[in-house]
C-alpha cells in the first residue's frame, strides 16, 4: 500500500490498540499506564511514518526517473518529526502548502506532536513518563487533524 491507503492502514493499527485499552477495567491503573506509554510510542511512529509516506507518494505522483529515485532515497531517512521539520518538508514541496499549514496549525497541534515525540524519546532512553491514556488520545486526535490536512495536499482523493 502507498500514500493515503498506507496512512489509513497505519491508523487502523493504532486505533486497534486504543480499542484494546478501552477494554481494560478502569481500576487497572498500572496496566492502563503501561499502555499509555506504549501508545505514545505508537502514535509518534504513526506520525513519522504517515508524514514520510505521504511525502513519498507526492514524489511518486509528481516525478519520475532519477528525480523520483533521489527523492525517495532522501525521504526514506526517517527522523523524529517536529513542527519545524514538518513545515520545512512541506515547504520544500510547495511554499503555498507551508503557508496553509502554518495557518492551520494551532498551539494544541504543535504541543501534541512535540509531546508524543519527546515522550517516545524519553521512554526509548530509559526514562519514565506520567502520560495518561486520555492525554495520549487527545494528542492522537490532534495529530490526526494534521495528517488529514497533509493528506489532502500530498495525496488528494481522486476527483469524481
Amino acid at each position: 500500500m502507498k500514500g493515503r491507503a498506507e496512512v489509513f492502514r497505519l491508523k487502523s493499527q493504532v486505533d486497534d490498540v486504543f480499542q484494546q485499552v478501552q477494554q481494560i477495567e478502569p481500576g487497572e491503573l498500572e496496566l492502563r499506564s503501561h499502555f499509555a506509554r506504549y501508545l505514545a510510542i505508537r502514535v509518534s511512529g504513526f506520525t513519522e511514518k504517515s508524514i514520510q509516506e505521504l511525502a513519498m507518494q507526492c514524489a511518486r505522483r509528481m516525478s519520475g526517473g532519477q528525480a523520483l529515485s533521489y527523492s525517495l532515497a532522501r525521504l526514506d531517512r526517517s527522523r523524529n518529526p517536529n513542527l519545524d521539520s514538518i513545515l520545512s518538508l512541506v515547504g520544500d514541496f510547495d511554499p503555498t502548502w507551508r503557508a496553509e499549514l502554518e495557518s492551520f496549525i494551532q498551539d494544541e497541534h504543535k504541543a501534541a506532536i512535540g509531546t508524543v515525540v519527546a515522550q517516545r524519546n524519553l521512554l526509548a532512553h530509559g526514562g519514565m513518563t506520567s502520560l495518561t491514556y486520555a492525554s495520549v488520545a487527545v494528542h492522537y486526535a490532534l495529530i490526526w487533524e494534521v495528517i488529514e490536512f497533509l493528506m489532502e495536499r500530498f495525496d488528494p482523493r481522486p476527483r469524481v
